[in-house]
């Protein structure tokens, strides 16, 4: 099974070189004018623009080249830490259940959100919850592909509650 493709990211002089709509790290939107999207045989997708000196772009992809293996191309190679500091722990201000009952969701986000949690867990990342104590809302923002098209949902949490209740 080959490795799925990623967007590369650029970020140059404060601009932005990524799919359509890219964000600077200050935070300023970059939508790139007439972009040309390129795979290379390494599976990144390239958002080439005229604004970028050659030299800079080369610097960046041989950047990627050199340290490929620390980009995760599935949820499977991220995996899960367990180290030696031991599982993760949130401490609560408060021992009251934070539950909210589930959110109204369209039959084509309740798909969505039964193939994301699937892979989550095929992938080791999650596991079923057998607590009735806590439980989160889940929201379906829209989601563009590299070329500016809303093609997809994300799957989010909604974490503020429990933001609310913790040190």
């Amino acid at each position: 099974m080959g490795r799925e493709p990623r967007v590369a990211h650029t970020f140059v002089s404060g601009t932005a070189t990524a799919g359509a709509g890219a964000t600077t790290p200050e935070g300023r939107r970059c939508p790139p004018d007439n972009p040309r999207f390129v795979k290379d045989p390494a599976g990144y997708t390239w958002c080439e623009r005229s604004d970028i000196d050659p030299e800079t772009l080369a610097g960046f992809k041989e950047l990627l080249r050199v340290n490929d293996a620390v980009f995760a191309r599935s949820l499977k190679e991220i995996g899960c830490y367990d180290g030696p500091i031991g599982p993760a722990t949130i401490e609560l201000l408060h021992d009251d259940p934070i539950f909210e009952a589930p959110r109204r969701h369209s039959p084509r986000e309740k798909a969505i959100q039964q193939e994301k949690c699937s892979e989550l867990r095929d992938a080791g990342i999650i596991v079923p919850s057998t607590s009735g104590r806590y439980a989160l809302n889940s929201t379906m923002p829209a989601k563009k592909d590299a070329e500016g098209n809303w093609t997809d949902a994300r799957y989010c949490c909604d974490a503020r509650p429990l933001n609310n209740a913790t040190r």
